[in-house]
């Protein structure tokens, strides 16, 4: 009886913070009605040009992912070039072999 009930309170803690955890982009509020912006910011889209964090924009902050998503993709393909022993030519002949 309590492996079945600590199985369905971690799905429902699962599924919660799934729910809860969405792709959204985050809102900074600022001003004294903090409730009344939150409110009015969950329900709009972030804009380009608003600030989403201390100092970048949302375009900056885009543009920052990217550039590290694709530094971190050359150097896997690098890393996998190394798993396969493909970094270096073969040096089982004194003669250069492509």
């Amino acid at each position: 009886m309590k492996f079945s009930v600590a199985i369905i309170l971690t799905a429902l803690l699962y599924s919660v913070a799934t729910m809860v955890s969405g792709c959204a982009e985050p809102v900074v509020v600022v001003g004294v009605a903090a409730t009344t912006a939150v409110a009015v910011a969950a329900t709009e889209p972030v804009k380009p040009g608003t600030v989403v964090s201390v100092a970048d924009t949302n375009a900056e902050r885009q543009q920052r992912i990217k550039d590290v998503r694709n530094i971190e993709w050359r150097q896997f393909v690098d890393d996998w070039d190394v798993f396969w022993l493909q970094d270096k030519d073969s040096r089982l002949s004194e003669y250069p072999i492509r």
